[in-house]
């Protein structure tokens, strides 16, 4: 499955999820869009787009939400981090920017359809078609060998060939054969990307292009709106005494910027304890970094939060990240996030579980705070998703539990770029 990694999103696409703030419209969501799809037999169709298609006999057919997960795996295996980390900082875009439509596989290749919102494609200039049909070559380094146009159903594709290597485990290479095909059909550019691991079953592959119709859309726009992050909700509210405790940290830690009273509310067995996201951070502390040093590695990088802006910033203007946290994240918040710009969650077995679905099932952060409420019962989850002035994203994740009656944070990690 590694193919998934490499070809659903050519790089040019990746480069516009990175930026997706900038290039898409405030109200896009692609799971919206996504949920439009329907598979009926090997037919997927999507009314939202307005495009219906095929694929091959015998192909194991993927909806939107397991690419999305295999894909999530496939990175982590690529770059060796963690769900968390690769969603945060490279993944959320897409939300934005790429629609999964449908994916089909088997022992000769794979077939992998998404679409770009045209608002999207064309802030990158001219020629955006064009670049995502050599773009899946120029993934793997393989030279073009052939770049035209081709019609379906009366539709013109511009296509490209293309034959080179991926590697597979260690030491070892995959040859493979692509052929990849993009329209504009509507407020979208649609992009079929095909890989064949034999030359010979490029065609039959292909010949699912037959298939595809363009149909006009149930909406003229192709864009179905984004529910608001509602207040509280998931209907829980914070205790009254950790409320009052939280609002005292971020007072001295936001605006009074006091260094001790702000490290007063960390526990010293959170300078014991390994970091688990922040292994992937340059600056951050290791497994069996003595207690001292962990003391200012925290230190430093919590009083490096409030020193990047102007005294008396709002909060709001510095956790500008917050878009960026998952939607499995935002359902579960005890609080406001469209205000804070920061997350509340009660963590429990329960909420756990939903908190870390899907793409993030994997996860050695779960783990981590699954052991934590075994030990401890229910605890408070704080995350604070910072841009920095430069454009860099830094998110500490602050886990809260009561110590001797009072509210402090036993455990501190990060994600930064």
């Amino acid at each position: 499955m590694i193919l998934i990694c490499l070809f659903g999103i050519p790089p040019l696409a990746q480069t516009v999820g990175a930026d997706s703030q900038r290039t898409a419209a405030p109200d896009f969501d692609a799971r919206a869009i996504e949920r439009g799809t329907t598979i009926s037999g090997r037919t997927c169709s999507n009314s939202l787009i307005g495009v219906k298609y095929e694929l091959s006999d015998g192909m194991q057919i993927e909806d939107a939400q397991t690419s999305r997960i295999v894909k999530a795996r496939g990175e982590r295996g690529r770059t060796g981090i963690g769900p968390e980390a690769e969603y945060i900082l490279w993944g959320s875009g897409e939300r934005h920017s790429i629609v999964y439509l449908c994916n089909g596989n088997d022992e000769r290749g794979q077939v992998m359809v998404t679409a770009i919102p045209l608002t999207v494609l064309r802030s990158y200039g001219p020629g955006g078609v064009e670049a995502l049909v050599r773009a899946p070559g120029q993934a793997i380094g393989a030279q073009v060998h052939k770049s035209s146009e081709k019609k379906f159903a009366g539709r013109v594709f511009r296509y490209a060939e293309s034959h080179g290597a991926i590697r597979g485990a260690p030491g070892m290479q995959k040859e493979v054969f692509l052929a990849t095909y993009a329209t504009e059909a509507g407020s979208y550019a649609l992009l079929f990307n095909i890989v064949a691991y034999k030359q010979k079953d490029m065609a039959n592959l292909s010949a699912m292009m037959n298939s595809v119709k363009v149909e006009p859309t149930v909406a003229a726009s192709g864009a179905a709106p984004v529910q608001p992050l509602r207040t509280g909700a998931t209907g829980q509210e914070t205790a009254p005494d950790f409320q009052r405790r939280l609002t005292e940290f971020m007072t001295v830690w936001l605006t009074e910027k006091d260094q001790a009273k702000t490290l007063s509310f960390v526990d010293e067995t959170a300078y014991e304890r390994p970091p688990v996201i922040g292994t992937y951070c340059g600056g951050w502390y290791k497994r069996g970094t003595p207690a001292v040093q962990t003391r200012n590695f925290i230190s430093s990088n919590l009083m490096g939060v409030p020193s990047e802006f102007p005294k008396n910033t709002a909060a709001q203007d510095i956790f500008k990240a917050w878009d960026r946290l998952p939607p499995e994240w935002t359902d579960e918040s005890a609080n406001d996030i469209g205000k804070d710009h920061f997350l509340i969650a009660v963590i429990d077995h329960d909420s756990l579980g939903r908190l870390f679905r899907d793409q993030f099932t994997e996860s050695a952060y779960k783990d981590f705070l699954a052991k934590e409420v075994e030990k401890q019962g229910q605890l408070y989850w704080v995350v604070f998703p910072e841009v920095m002035p430069g454009g860099d994203v830094f998110v500490i994740f602050t886990l809260w539990s009561k110590i001797k009656d009072t509210w402090g944070i036993a455990h501190i990690d990060i994600v930064c770029q």
